[in-house]
């Protein structure tokens, strides 16, 4: 097995570990294939993931940023990373990276929750900015950490149904390699019986031709409803009349006067 191989299965070992809710395990299984591998960008994102559902914000914001290292417009790593930035009540920064994963232009599925939470930081820092007293700041929490929870909950239900088609396309493929396969004996197996069927006409023929210049009965084959069974019929039956004792072949001429 490869670096590769061994390393995907380390991944893959994580997003179980990841959809049953041990994160620790999830994080661990990570850790071994990003060892193994250091350019496995899926476990490392997926490893920012883990410590997010633990709610350790600086190591979810560090990974992000390697995440962001790799590539700078990765918009999932920039959401990661604000969002997490947010629970640590970094709110300029948070909201830094949420205009620009906006600006990137994402998928639909992540506008709405970017611009969410960009109103979330600008509300936020607003009322910092106006002396306003805690209770906006509080109601604004409130309503951030339900986002939240809402959030997790469909990223959670995205993860297992990314996981569950990686997995289906998985058997698909084994099932068309099968497939192929399959057909690669058949083609196989219908070479060999067209040889055979070759060589056993060219072994008929001659057989023939021997029996007409050794004078034996008319023997003359219909090869058009011919297969190699029926060829090695008549050839049993040529090897008959070849090999006639003296003894019959006297009385049939004899009977024959």
């Amino acid at each position: 097995m490869s670096s590769q191989e061994r390393a995907q299965e380390q991944k893959e070992l994580g997003n179980s570990a990841l959809k049953e809710h041990r994160y620790k395990d999830a994080i661990k299984f990570y850790s071994l294939a990003l060892d193994i591998n250091p350019d496995n960008t899926a476990a490392l994102f997926n490893k920012t993931i883990a410590y997010i559902k633990m709610d350790d914000w600086e190591n979810a914001v560090n990974h992000a940023s390697l995440c962001l290292d790799r590539d700078v417009t990765n918009t999932k790593a920039l959401y990661h990373r604000g969002y997490s930035l947010m629970n640590l009540e970094r709110y300029k920064e948070a909201l830094v990276d949420f205009e620009r994963a906006l600006s990137l232009q994402p998928p639909t599925d992540q506008i709405t929750a970017l611009q969410k939470k960009i109103d979330v930081c600008n509300k936020v820092l607003s009322s910092e900015s106006n002396g306003l007293n805690s209770t906006l700041n509080d109601e604004v929490l409130a309503h951030h950490m339900q986002q939240n929870f809402n959030d997790e909950v469909r990223e959670d239900e995205k993860l297992q149904q990314q996981t569950l088609d990686d997995e289906v396309l998985a058997r698909q493929q084994q099932s068309l390699d099968d497939e192929i396969l399959a057909r690669h004996m058949q083609q196989d197996f219908n070479d060999e019986q067209a040889h055979a069927s070759s060589a056993y006409a060219s072994a008929a023929v001659a057989a023939n031709s021997d029996a007409r210049e050794s004078g034996a009965a008319d023997t003359d084959m219909d090869f058009t409803s011919f297969t190699p069974v029926a060829m090695m019929a008549t050839m049993q039956t040529a090897d008959t009349v070849d090999t006639m004792p003296a003894d019959s072949a006297t009385a049939a001429c004899s009977s024959g006067k």
